[in-house]
């Protein structure tokens, strides 16, 4: 059972100190970035000051080399559905505690990076390379959620110059039918059924009453509702979309994300590693610590109380107080 695999049967979050790859590209080309087509990532920048933080969103312009702090930046690397945006408050406050500067992207079809295809791990690899290479940026902490952990992961194996630390949060089987349950809920929201009146309010609690019929968790249908976009057509008049294309997910999902390509090709990341999961998930078991140390010889083991796959969501404190403590 290779770690990705296993990786994927639990989830988790991964720290290590560098990225990585693809699935429709031949396994004997995953290194071969070029091949990838990477592309521009857009991005949110938190840097500590006085206690505070400053957030910035940009495409390809480099964070403020002047300002931002002596130690290597923290990138976070959101799950599959997520954004930028989701990290928000917690980016803040690792900015702050660790007083440097944290990047968190929006992988391809999600928030405001564009919306291509295909999504393989080696192409979200190869999107991340492409950050930190276009930011040029160096004694890297990479944090990565579910989709963000194995993508993370899948760049510290590939390539690991630049990665000081990683740390991942992995999913179950059960995990599979769930988000193809989530891709079906949210591909069912007629829009054309808002009226181009509607503020984004109203629009809001319109598609959250459309998605309740299948999807009872307040809290889940407030974290995908992030990813509504509103625009407008006419002055008073507006359109609602998702900000991803789920037809893309729903393509690749299964064919391309549930196991990550090129395990001959992985070299193994001997820097140091947090798998910090959840204590009432199963997705990193404490009987496969030693299947993940084949592939990160450094990695360490913890877990956060009263937590589930969302493990920074359920118990935030306690994760920001591990995290902290690992970095």
């Amino acid at each position: 059972m290779s770690l990705f695999k296993l990786a994927w049967v639990q989830r988790g979050f991964l720290v290590a100190r560098r990225c990585v790859h693809n699935t429709a590209i031949h396994s004997s080309s995953l290194r071969d970035w070029s091949q990838l087509h990477p592309v521009a990532l857009n991005y949110l920048t938190f840097e500590p000051s006085d206690g505070a933080t400053r957030a910035t969103r940009a495409t390809r312009a480099p964070p403020d080399q002047a300002s931002a702090p002596s130690k290597g930046p923290i990138v976070i690397c959101h799950g599959m559905l997520g954004c930028a945006q989701n990290w928000s408050t917690l980016a803040r406050l690792i900015a702050n505690r660790t007083e440097r500067m944290v990047l968190v992207p929006d992988a391809r079809n999600h928030g405001q990076s564009p919306k291509l295809g295909p999504i393989t791990y080696p192409h979200l690899a190869a999107d991340l390379r492409r950050l930190c290479h276009d930011l040029d940026l160096n004694d890297i902490t990479l944090i990565g959620h579910s989709l963000g952990g194995r993508t993370a992961m899948l760049l510290a194996l590939l390539e690991s110059a630049p990665i000081k630390h990683s740390c991942v949060h992995p999913t179950t089987r059960g995990g599979i039918k769930r988000m193809n349950n989530f891709l079906q809920a949210l591909a069912n929201v007629d829009f054309q059924a808002i009226p181009d009146s509607a503020s984004f309010n109203q629009a809001k609690a319109i598609v959250d009453r459309i998605l309740a019929r299948s999807m009872g968790d307040q809290t889940l249908r407030s974290w995908l509702l992030m990813n509504l976009t509103q625009s407008s057509e006419d002055e008073g008049k507006f359109k609602y979309s998702w900000s991803f294309d789920v037809h893309l997910f729903e393509a690749h999902f299964e064919k391309d994300l549930v196991r990550v390509p090129g395990q001959e090709q992985w070299v193994p990341f001997g820097k140091p590693t947090l798998f910090l999961g959840g204590a009432k998930s199963n997705y990193i078991p404490r009987d496969g610590h030693d299947l993940i140390r084949r592939h990160f010889p450094g990695a360490v083991f913890d877990y956060v109380a009263d937590a589930g796959h969302f493990v920074h969501v359920d118990n935030p404190e306690e994760f920001l107080r591990k995290l902290v403590d690992f970095l």
